[in-house]
């Protein structure tokens, strides 16, 4: 498969990651064109309050919550860890790791995750037990 050209501009070994997530990214130019177009783009204010917030596993959404209310949700039943995780705020990406190392992180410490679904995440991971 021959790579466009536009990729190899991209230097995703001076972000910092592990050699083994240099590697997996490497087989997805087009993520990796995704990412260095995000890592580009400024914070989240404080203040921002997302309407939708969308957590996907794999690329597979595994939570959306409106207004902080959960609207959707397909708890994994094996409970393994996900390569991939990525949340996005009103559909722009806010975070994207990969093997938990953070490759995006636009959102400020001063509002968690938790705090903006609503605190009905842990509920929701422990009742599909």
């Amino acid at each position: 498969m021959r790579i466009p050209d536009r990729f190899h501009a991209i230097d995703i070994n001076s972000w910092g990651l592990s050699k083994s997530v240099v590697a997996l990214l490497r087989h997805d130019p087009e993520l990796i064109s995704r990412l260095d177009r995000v890592r580009h783009q400024r914070l989240f204010s404080p203040q921002y309050r997302p309407k939708t917030i969308e957590v996907f596993y794999d690329d597979t959404c595994w939570i959306k919550s409106v207004d902080g209310r959960i609207v959707y949700s397909e708890i994994p039943s094996d409970k393994s860890m996900p390569t991939s995780i990525e949340v996005r705020f009103d559909g722009e990406i806010a975070m994207f790791s990969i093997d938990s190392e953070t490759i995006v992180d636009r959102t400020t410490s001063s509002v968690s995750l938790l705090e903006l679904l609503g605190n009905n995440i842990s509920t929701l991971a422990y009742s599909k037990s």
